[in-house]
């Protein structure tokens, strides 16, 4: 046989070894009497675990075991997919988390206890695994120790043991879910594993510069196959350099990604249990006196009831326990009527996670019946304003179009798709409903005005939630809307297309000048 291998012969020629299938099968059989132990342990996690190990026996089992003998290029594939593939699978998996949930009480306790114990502590700090596997790689790749693994098997099989353990190591507090002491955050991953790249590639770097055969173990075997040793100690340095720094890099960012998910429903934990543990508190204050009211008095008011729970578990902190505002967070709600309280709870803007923020409009937090609950409770706090009534039947578009123009298109454009103002952006108005539209225009929401009847009566105010409608959906006589985005930026686009439209047929029947 000679010249280099087929993708066949890499991925075939299985050398079964009975330690590692004995290894594999046991790994195999513990994780899968954990995930059924523990109960609903995620598939994915199952699914990565069986994957890692099936690259590591495709990397020591396989014929490109066999070959990473003969030639270093097969052989840095082979590390490759040990350190880049097989380890981050594995770690991915969660196997002492696994453990620590499938375990008997007194099992998972000493597993936890050795996790929290100093040698563990000092061996999963994110300096100690940083460093540890670009230190093997360079100590094992540039200096006689590789010449020694390649004419002791024993030396070749600890090496691969080793690289396979500091690989774990290297990707555990970015890819594991074990409890570890010390895990960085997402800016703190991005860093470690940006720093990591650089310091993982360097022995592929010197590889590939190097301008003699580093290895004189290949010599021989890669004169038989009737390859330059040389040439394939720059394309293994090659493999290592440019292969592996694309695979860390697609690493880098699902690590990346998957821990500022997990800050992000951390975060939203926060916001949900702060409410909720204030209203269990107030339940547990007040519930008794609920309880002693007269049945009629309950039967009467139930939706003020339910709201005032509602109130105290999440508008309380800012508003005040009777809705009478806490200086420096929130106003009072005297007089706000059920028509603040429907718009600001209909369209997210409340409540608001930091009394600093601006009420920009997102998902409600509460489902309709709470916000009709929080509204009758809100209402009931003192007189205030109704939720008004839009008609839209008889309502104008060609007058809700001169109106809009007039009072609103400032801010949100004459096709409501939004704006820019002084120390604010107004919002497009898609999402809003009629009614919606009304309560802004009388509430005057952030920075926008408070219109009063006088200067926009019911009817005009119906008939601007009219036109607004009508921007949903409206008609494009000229065909190309651009987004609605007004006519100045359409003006503006359609003369750079004419404008290069006519440099084209400037170009196409003018003639070239003689040189």
């Amino acid at each position: 046989m000679s010249g280099r291998p087929s993708i066949g012969e890499l991925l075939g020629g299985w050398t079964l070894d009975p330690g590692l299938l004995l290894s594999a099968a046991v790994a195999l059989a513990a994780y899968a009497w954990g995930a059924v132990r523990a109960r609903r342990w995620p598939a994915q996690r199952g699914a990565c675990f069986a994957l890692g190990v099936a690259a590591s026996l495709l990397a020591l089992c396989s014929g490109l075991d066999a070959w990473s003998e003969r030639l270093l290029s097969v052989h840095m594939v082979q590390h490759l997919l040990l350190t880049l593939v097989a380890a981050p699978l594995l770690v991915a998996g969660a196997p002492l988390a696994l453990a620590l949930r499938a375990l008997p009480h007194g099992g998972a306790r000493r597993l936890a206890r050795a996790l929290r114990s100093r040698p563990a502590r000092a061996l999963t700090h994110p300096l100690v695994t940083w460093s540890l596997l670009p230190a093997l790689l360079l100590a094992t790749h540039l200096t006689g120790i590789f010449e020694l693994t390649l004419r002791d098997p024993a030396a070749h099989a600890a090496e691969h043991l080793a690289y396979l353990a500091a690989a774990v190591l290297f990707w555990l507090p970015v890819l594991g879910a074990e409890p570890l002491p010390r895990r960085p955050g997402p800016v703190g991953q991005l860093l470690y594993l940006l720093l990591g790249m650089p310091a993982m590639a360097a022995a592929g770097v010197l590889l590939t510069i190097d301008t003699s055969v580093r290895y004189p173990a290949y010599l021989a075997p890669a004169r038989a196959l009737g390859v330059d040793a040389l040439a394939d100690q720059h394309a293994a340095g090659t493999i290592m350099w440019v292969a592996g720094s694309v695979l860390a890099a697609a690493l880098t960012v699902a690590a990346v990604w998957a821990a500022l998910e997990r800050e992000e429903r951390r975060a939203v934990a926060r916001e949900a249990r702060q409410p909720l543990a204030l209203l269990l508190a107030v339940v547990l204050a007040i519930g008794p006196a609920l309880a002693a009211q007269p049945p009629a008095a309950r039967a009467a008011s139930p939706l003020p009831a339910q709201g005032q729970l509602l109130f105290q578990g999440s508008c309380a902190s800012c508003h005040g326990l009777s809705g009478r505002g806490v200086p420096g967070r929130g106003p009072s709600l005297a007089g706000a009527g059920a028509q603040a309280a429907d718009f600001y709870l209909r369209t997210g803007r409340m409540p608001l996670a930091d009394p600093g923020d601006a009420p920009v409009r997102s998902h409600p937090l509460f489902s309709p019946p709470q916000i009709r609950a929080l509204t009758a409770y809100v209402a009931a706090l003192s007189h205030g304003p109704p939720i008004p009534r839009v008609d839209l039947a008889r309502s104008s578009l060609a007058a809700g179009r001169r109106a809009f123009t007039d009072h609103c298109a400032g801010c949100h454009q004459v096709v409501a798709r939004g704006g820019i103002v002084t120390g604010a952006i107004a919002p497009p108005l898609q999402q809003a409903t009629p009614t919606q539209v009304a309560e802004a225009v009388r509430i005057g929401p952030y920075l926008m005005p408070r219109f009063t009847r006088r200067q926009i009566d019911d009817r005009t105010l119906a008939d601007i939630a009219r036109y607004v409608e009508w921007t949903k959906h409206p008609d494009d006589a000229g065909g190309w809307s651009i987004g609605n985005i007004g006519p100045i930026p359409e003006g503006l686009i359609a003369w750079f297309i004419g404008l290069l439209a006519l440099l084209i047929v400037i170009r196409l029947i003018g003639e070239r000048s003689p040189r």
